[in-house]
């Protein structure tokens, strides 16, 4: 899926991995990453996104918390209680989606 990404946004976009507090990385630290362990610095990057893109985690929820347009990737969590819930927010069951179908939900929350 990363390399969908970037091969359709990564002209014009940034593409950034922020990473939790454990500093690991879900795509082996292949794009730039952020890390910090303060709270406040990791919103105010991620009120300055386009879109955040990412599992159902605290990162995703303190993004939609941030106003950033959020794309809630969901497996097994209850979407219907656990998505984010700002304007311009989605979240998908990626058991249920193609990757086509995924990377159209991202151009519709870019537009």
């Amino acid at each position: 899926m990363y390399n969908r990404i970037v091969l359709e946004y990564g002209e014009k976009y940034n593409i950034l991995e922020i990473l939790p507090i454990e500093n690991v990385s879900q795509i082996d630290f292949v794009a730039p990453s952020y890390y910090s362990k303060d709270i406040r610095e990791i919103t105010s990057l991620m009120a300055n996104t386009e879109l955040f893109f990412g599992a159902d985690s605290g990162m995703m929820h303190l993004a939609s918390a941030a106003q950033t347009p959020t794309i809630g990737l969901f497996s097994v969590t209850n979407i219907a209680m656990y998505q984010p819930y700002n304007k311009g927010s989605i979240a998908i069951k990626l058991t249920q989606l193609s990757l086509d179908e995924i990377m159209q939900t991202i151009a519709n929350v870019l537009i």
